[in-house]
């Protein structure tokens, strides 16, 4: 799926995770996020590869058959207690840490659970895409625009509904998601493909909407404390200043720096929406790097 990487399978908490790995030095561990795969990280790891980095890109739970618990798919097994412990169970057996995580989307929620889960094994945090945790919600309620572009999120509650209309036309209502999210983005249709055929993989999409559900509501005693504050490493916060899905000025005002004692650095990437680093591979990667090399 990468090319230049070396896939390896991670074998933990009696499932078994893909990931792909490249270059030598501190680890760099990257989540990907929705409607996403690792291959995301593809044009970013050579990058940090040449920057003294180990770049790790991890499959996040359910987006291959073998990460699914079951073949019956249970919204439990995707709450964030659970998602967050996959990401700490890796960095254990990747045996370096503390490590860079880095996370993008829903990749990016599950960083900060892990780091407010494990803080010793983190020693940097960064969230592309989508905003701290801790202020999240208060992001999407507080923005009238932003909760319009976050109308997928309840529609993605409709079991079955959701499913039947996202399958349909070859995915076109994921591919719109796309264009929609990054709107200044000419998308290779080779990267279309890749997230296409996973998500025609056996319960892959139901893994992944899964997410969502398990996030509605109240939260649960042992999800709550992971999205909260304050977090205890050096953290940046990234987004495209074009971003469809989670808007600029929500980003922004999701962004306290009391929530991070250690510091908080924002960057906008102007000309990138919400696949940003697929879109500014370069400029996002040498941010990252500068980050990284400055913990």
């Amino acid at each position: 799926m990468i090319d230049g990487a070396l896939h390896r399978q991670l074998e933990m908490r009696d499932l078994t995770f893909s990931c792909w790995e490249m270059g030598e030095g501190p680890t760099a561990l990257l989540l990907h996020g929705f409607p996403d795969t690792p291959a995301s990280w593809a044009k970013v790891m050579p990058h940090l590869a040449a920057s003294g980095f180990r770049a790790v890109a991890l499959t996040l739970r359910g987006y291959e058959p073998s990460s699914q618990p079951s073949s019956q798919i249970e919204i439990s097994d995707y709450q964030l207690a659970e998602t967050a412990a996959d990401v700490v169970a890796a960095i254990n057996l990747l045996g370096s840490d503390p490590v860079h995580i880095v996370g993008h989307d829903w990749g990016s929620t599950l960083a900060y659970a892990a780091t407010r889960m494990a803080p010793d094994k983190i020693k940097s945090l960064s969230l592309l895409a989508v905003p701290p945790s801790a202020r999240l919600v208060e992001a999407i309620m507080t923005n009238e625009a932003q909760r319009d572009a976050s109308a997928y999120m309840r529609f993605f509650q409709q079991v079955g509904i959701a499913e039947d209309e996202i399958r349909r036309d070859d995915f076109a209502y994921l591919e719109d998601l796309w264009r929609t999210w990054s709107p200044e983005w000419d998308i290779p249709a080779t990267d279309l493909s890749i997230m296409k055929e996973t998500f025609s993989r056996p319960k892959v999409l139901e893994a992944a909407l899964s997410y969502y559900r398990a996030m509605s509501g109240a939260p649960e005693p042992k999800t709550a404390h992971l999205v909260a504050a304050p977090i205890s490493v050096p953290t940046v916060a990234m987004n495209g200043a074009s971003d469809g899905c989670i808007l600029a000025d929500a980003f922004r005002s999701a962004i306290r720096p009391d929530d991070f004692p250690k510091g908080i650095t924002h960057i906008e990437v102007q000309g990138a929406g919400h696949f940003l680093q697929l879109e500014k591979p370069e400029e996002v990667s040498e941010h990252l790097a500068y980050f990284f090399k400055g913990t």
